[in-house]
């Protein structure tokens, strides 16, 4: 998916190194949940190997959104499927819009104010397929709204009156849960997701880079649980019953949260975040969760700090970490970093990239490998949108991920 956050996000590319890693013995605390920690990562560990992320993707659809000269769409930040529909919330929008499954334009929802029936902006999004409902915050005006998406209507907002400024929102059961962050520390506020009041439930965090840098995919629906990664801790949570329990720990003594100064993450630039990450020993990789989550085939994909990626296959109960290379291709599919936004039922992944000169860039080598799986694909495209065509409108992909090939890598 394409979006630029209010952070600078890190360059990430389609040529990846990976280390294999094992997971260590599931363990049982006192509350009976899972805690599974990262062995030491080692960079200079012979068995890192270089892949290619093209290789890994067959049955491409490319999905380019209409172009009109009275609809700016900035890059997607999220985007979201109905049955019928593609919704795309973008950067630096008071907007939502929605397409219909081959691109074409159908409707948009804009931010019109600051009155209790309006909106200023939106900063975050989470759709229930199940309802339909779109909820979205209103970082501004510290709301929370409901919209229902079929019937174009909002249904309720709710005002946010307590000085916490809300940075990610994910809905699950009867309950939405919003990450906080007042700069001294975090929280997760548990709110009814019908009424959108306030539990009085919420869960402290002492930890001052708690949530930092906000990120917008902080939660991810996996299965029928909800996850959470909030970034700045080594801890991944879980969202239940109104409650929020741990359930999975990154890194371990050596290359865990405690080995770097955690000030480095506060009020500074992600670039020279991630050049310090690793200062106190050259030789470590620093395995700290961006607040970021994704999934492809029931495996996971976590963001991390560094600009590299833990992928989990569950299945084997195995990880490798994704690492940062010279090869660029990436930017055929994702725009910063290996960020699939969305799976449908049928097992397609989606994800957005941008027709900027980068993605032409690398369409232009692709164009160069007649012989490779995904050159019809991209060569057609080529055909109806070519550089000079001056295309610039966001992309979506809808592929499937080979995960069976990349545990070739794992094993």
């Amino acid at each position: 998916m394409i979006y630029t956050s209010i952070y600078k996000y890190l360059h990430f590319t389609a040529c990846l190194c990976v280390c294999v890693l094992a997971f260590g013995a599931c363990k049982h605390n006192q509350d009976n949940h899972k805690s599974i920690k990262l062995r030491q990562l080692i960079p200079d560990d012979p068995s890192w190997k270089i892949i290619s992320i093209e290789d890994y993707i067959y049955d491409l659809s490319i999905i380019p959104l209409e172009e009109r000269e009275d609809i700016l769409i900035t890059p997607i930040w999220e985007f979201f499927l109905t049955d019928n529909f593609i919704g795309a919330y973008c950067n630096n929008r008071a907007a939502i819009f929605i397409f219909d499954k081959n691109g074409k334009y159908v409707d948009r929802l804009l931010g019109t104010g600051s009155g209790p029936e309006e909106f200023e902006n939106i900063f975050d999004i989470d759709f229930e397929k199940e309802t339909g409902i779109l909820y979205f915050l209103d970082l501004h005006g510290q709301k929370i709204i409901q919209y229902d998406v079929e019937a174009r209507e909002i249904r309720d907002i709710a005002y946010m009156r307590d000085g916490f400024h809300l940075f990610s929102i994910g809905v699950n059961g009867e309950f939405l849960y919003a990450i906080s962050n007042d700069f001294s520390g975090g929280q997760v506020k548990v709110y009814d997701k019908n009424t959108l009041q306030f539990t009085g439930k919420s869960f402290v965090y002492n930890t001052p880079t708690f949530a930092q840098p906000a990120s917008p995919y902080a939660f991810r629906m996996i299965n029928d649980t909800l996850f959470m990664s909030a970034g700045g801790t080594d801890t991944i949570y879980y969202c239940l019953d109104g409650n929020v329990l741990p359930y999975l720990t990154v890194g371990d003594d050596e290359t865990g949260f405690g080995n770097y100064d955690r000030r480095e993450i506060l009020n500074r630039r992600e670039a020279e975040v991630a050049g310090k990450l690793v200062r106190p020993n050259k030789e470590k990789r620093i395995l700290i969760p961006y607040g970021s989550l994704f999934t492809v085939n029931g495996n996971w994909m976590i963001h991390l700090h560094n600009g590299r990626h833990i992928y989990w296959d569950r299945t084997i109960n195995k990880a490798i970490v994704l690492e940062r290379k010279q090869d660029e291709n990436h930017f055929l599919f994702f725009m910063n970093y290996l960020a699939i936004q969305f799976e449908d039922k049928n097992g397609y992944a989606y994800s957005t990239t941008e027709g900027f000169n980068v993605f032409y860039n690398a369409l232009d080598r692709m164009l160069e490998k007649p012989d490779h799986h995904l050159y019809p694909v991209f060569a057609e495209f080529n055909k109806q949108y070519p550089r000079e065509s001056r295309f610039e409108n966001p992309i979506i992909l809808k592929y499937k991920f080979d995960t069976d090939k990349l545990r070739e890598v794992l094993q």
